[in-house]
């Protein structure tokens, strides 16, 4: 579009006299084609939208525009007939340089205008416009006048704008999901109705050895459970599946391994929930897995170093504490065994402690040994602890015939580092509830007849008792 300049028209003068029929007729005629104007013209100016027509030259002088455009622009039509162009100088400055180019560009080629720009309104409001102007020709193909029509399409760009706001915070916020997804250190599985695998983020590829991505779409059970509970997990999930909103699935916590492409078993804190449809019928599962493996290691480490001997891997004073109660809690009569070697300081002077420490470990194997992988602790230095449980009903008579035999088995060799060992031991023995009414009172009068033992003399074959 281009300025614009009135059109005038020449003033003449008639005579009046009796018209002819032919002039008769053209008059019918001429009155016709102007109801038929005027109802085009009441047409075009109705529809929302700025039609015009313009001459073809640089300027591109308007010779008509719809008064829609004043309803749109605030620019009334006069405006666009004479006077400075409102076109040219209400373009956006943003929109300016490129829209000029491109009127200039066309007018040159002798091409369609086609363009979408912003306008400044005459009250200061911004207004998206989408032209459309056609070059009417001459039979020779030569350019006669243009006809175009302008389109209000700021609701549209609005629409547009806030529709690629919105999409571009959703992309922002899925994008920001996947990524807590991916480095979240946690593996975090949604899983279909069948089992397959619908997404496992980055981290729980790694964990289980896989490329990114690799186990999408594969079976979740069949792939990375170990057979002993493959069965039984499948089964569960199966009748999450079958669930309605009506009757909800056990969503919760579970622990249960996975095994990693190398083979490895690692152990999973599971929390799981159940996809829903808005019918309540479930479309899958969402569970995270916390790799707790390495956790129950050192548990069962710190628990094996509170309640083990660390140079013998006998339960210490406490661990053999808490199994001597349990055993006493029952009631059934039970017999405490306190072991002493006579001459193991004689073996630390002689040999060392290194050899000391072998002879302390070959002892506690064979306390194990001869009691059948019964209970049997160290209390201390040399001193050991075995509980007898399940005694018959001749208890006092039995437990001291085991005491016996240990005395027997500690006497014979050892053969440590290469040298042939041999070493007494003096056993005590106390019965429960015969002679001891609790864990503690049997204790000391074990420890007691231990001592009784140990100084009956030096040399002499000597009894528990």
């Amino acid at each position: 579009m281009r300025a614009a300049q009135t059109l005038a028209l020449p003033a003449f003068e008639a005579t009046v006299a009796a018209p002819p029929d032919h002039v008769r007729a053209l008059e019918a005629a001429l009155v016709s084609a102007r109801a038929a104007e005027a109802r085009f013209r009441a047409l075009v100016e109705s529809i929302q939208a700025i039609p015009y027509i313009s001459d073809w030259d640089a300027r591109g002088t308007v010779r008509y525009i719809s008064p829609q455009v004043e309803h749109v622009l605030g620019y009334p039509p006069e405006q666009w007939y004479g006077g400075p162009d409102p076109w040219e100088a209400n373009l956006h400055p943003d929109d300016r340089e490129r829209v000029l180019a491109e009127s200039s560009r066309t007018f040159t080629d002798g091409l369609d205008f086609t363009c979408e720009y912003r306008m400044l309104a005459a009250d200061g409001r911004t207004v998206w416009i989408a032209e459309r102007e056609s070059i009417v020709r001459d039979e020779a193909g030569r350019p006669c006048f243009c006809h175009g029509v302008m389109f209000d399409i700021t609701r549209l760009k609005t629409a547009e704008e806030r529709l690629v706001t919105a999409e571009s915070a959703l992309r922002e916020e899925r994008d920001l999901a996947a990524r807590y997804f991916d480095v979240a250190r946690t593996l975090l599985l949604v899983q279909d109705p069948d089992g397959s695998v619908r997404h496992l983020n980055q981290y729980g590829h790694e964990l289980l050895g896989y490329p990114a991505g690799s186990l999408v779409g594969h079976d979740w059970f069949g792939l990375v459970l170990p057979d002993d509970t493959r069965d039984r997990v499948r089964a569960g999930f199966a009748a999450a599946m079958a669930t309605t909103a009506a009757q909800p699935a056990d969503d919760g916590e579970s622990e249960w391994q996975l095994i990693t492409s190398t083979g490895e078993l690692r152990t999973f804190a599971w929390r799981h929930t159940v996809l829903r449809a808005h019918d309540g019928q479930a479309t899958g599962s969402l569970a995270s897995g916390e790799d707790i493996t390495d956790r129950l290691h050192a548990e069962s480490e710190i628990r094996r170093f509170a309640y083990t001997d660390a140079l013998t891997g006998l339960a210490n004073r406490i661990a053999f504490d808490l199994e001597l109660r349990a055993a006493l809690s029952g009631g059934a009569p039970a017999a405490l065994l306190f072991v002493d070697l006579d001459d193991f300081k004689q073996v630390n002077d002689t040999y060392g402690h290194a050899v000391g420490d072998a002879l302390l470990r070959a002892v506690a194997d064979r306390l194990v040994a001869a009691t059948g992988g019964g209970p049997v602790g160290r209390h201390g230095g040399d001193e050991f602890l075995v509980l007898l449980r399940d005694l018959p009903p001749g208890a006092p008579a039995a437990a001291r015939n085991v005491a016996a035999s240990l005395t027997a088995k500690l006497a014979e060799p050892f053969s440590i580092a290469g040298r042939v060992l041999r070493i007494r031991a003096s056993v005590g023995c106390s019965v429960y509830p015969q002679e001891a009414p609790d864990a503690d009172a049997l204790l000391r009068r074990a420890d007691a007849a231990m001592y009784r033992i140990k100084h009956a003399g030096a040399g002499e074959p000597r009894r528990a008792s």
